[in-house]
């Protein structure tokens, strides 16, 4: 029987420093004008998806006599 050797490999880690972090003081009226610019920004959205829902939807004709036919219905309605 003969002698089993464990190759083991040496390990050269090295240790990475991390960047120390230093907490940042925000003032109150920082953090006011933040939150009310977050409203703000969500309020816009929401008024943008009512205003995008509000428009009419234009179809698109699906052959010649069908845009006659809504060419037709518009300039009679405005007439």
């Amino acid at each position: 029987m003969g002698v089993r050797t464990v190759r083991t490999k040496k390990s050269t880690t090295t240790q990475e420093t991390k960047p120390v972090l230093v907490p940042k003081l925000v003032k109150a009226t920082e953090l006011a004008a933040r939150e009310a610019a977050q409203i703000e920004a969500e309020r816009v959205r929401e008024q943008q998806a009512k205003e995008k829902a509000a428009r009419p939807a234009v179809r698109t004709p699906r052959n010649a006599t069908e845009a006659r036919d809504i060419f037709n219905s518009l300039f009679t309605e405005a007439a």
